[in-house]
């Protein structure tokens, strides 16, 4: 977005498309976009930020993995396999069960239950969340649905922050993934993409983002640049320009 005298202007940005893709990471900053594929359509999954035909179809299964070719879900009276590949009949005697370590024993009830000495019971009305993956025995949500953050009252709350790898909470990041940098705004801190400095291998997330490690064979100058040197013959790490 620009500014042209007292007017806004909106620029819309090409994006390189990705077959099969039905949904990219972009947001209204297109500074905070990194335009990777976020969702491929049906009978597709996302590898590498690509996708990839499935090659393996589940009988039973009612939902697939969005990131592997391996299903996540299977239909009711139906418990998934360790490996995710095969959706068996439910053991009679453990309802809601969807995920079992041996034939008699469930290790993960399906949404809604919750698992304790062995038998899945429905989550008190006052503890439902839909964006809830997994409960203790206590019907307490312990792990939320990807894109969602677990609150201190276990409840689960959509994430507002993107490129963010650790999160602090739902609204503020506290490490940003590679290539981006903390920026503090309305005391939050989100992630913004940093300028590059040629040759850096690490660097510093906070400001002013200096780099703090070179690529091998390079050494950290004093005006925040990676410098080749063959000073040492074999060194893999420098500290400065003979050492």
């Amino acid at each position: 977005m620009s500014n042209l005298g007292n007017s806004t202007q909106t620029v819309c940005n090409r994006i390189q498309l990705i077959r099969n893709c039905v949904d990219y990471h972009k947001n209204t900053n297109f500074s905070d976009s990194t335009l990777k594929c976020k969702k491929c359509q049906k009978d597709h999954f996302l590898e590498n930020n690509e996708c990839k035909v499935r090659q393996l179809i589940v009988d039973r299964c009612l939902v697939y993995s969005d990131i592997t070719d391996l299903c996540s879900e299977c239909e009711n009276d139906f418990y998934l396999n360790e490996t995710k590949t095969l959706c068996l009949p439910n053991p009679i005697g453990i309802v809601g069960c969807s995920l079992f370590s041996e034939e008699d024993v469930c290790i993960l009830c399906r949404s809604g239950f919750y698992l304790i000495d062995n038998v899945c019971k429905v989550v008190p009305e006052n503890k439902q969340d839909v964006n809830c993956k997994a409960r203790d025995s206590a019907a307490d949500c312990i792990e939320c649905n990807n894109g969602f953050f677990l609150q201190a009252d276990k409840t689960c709350i959509g994430i507002e922050v993107t490129n963010c790898q650790e999160l602090a909470n739902f609204d503020s990041c506290s490490v940003c993934i590679e290539g981006y940098g903390i920026s503090v705004v309305n005391e939050k801190n989100t992630c913004i993409q940093l300028d590059a400095i040629g040759q850096c291998l690490k660097r510093n997330q906070t400001s002013p983002y200096n780099c703090d490690k070179c690529n091998p064979g390079y050494f950290l100058e004093k005006e925040n640049t990676c410098t080749f040197s063959e000073a040492v013959v074999g060194c893999f790490e420098y500290t400065d320009a003979n050492t």
